[in-house]
């Protein structure tokens, strides 16, 4: 079955639930923008091999969030 999202957004806790998601989404759809979050940025790598086209490690989110509020 195709699937014909454009983009999907995985912000699902879990790392291996989100290596499931990314891995299935990208089977049933070669085209879509794939952004996952992730808590570590070590998982990127992975995430990004499973199909993810960006990937969003809450240790780098947050590091902005707060270097911004100091400026």
């Amino acid at each position: 079955k195709n699937w014909n999202a454009k983009q999907v957004i995985i912000t699902i806790p879990g790392f291996s639930d989100a290596e499931a998601i990314t891995s299935k989404v990208r089977k049933m759809n070669h085209g879509a923008n794939i952004v996952v979050r992730t808590k570590y940025l070590q998982e990127a790598e992975q995430l990004q091999k499973l199909g993810a086209n960006q990937v969003v490690p809450e240790e780098i989110s947050v590091a902005d969030t707060i270097t911004g509020m100091m400026v």
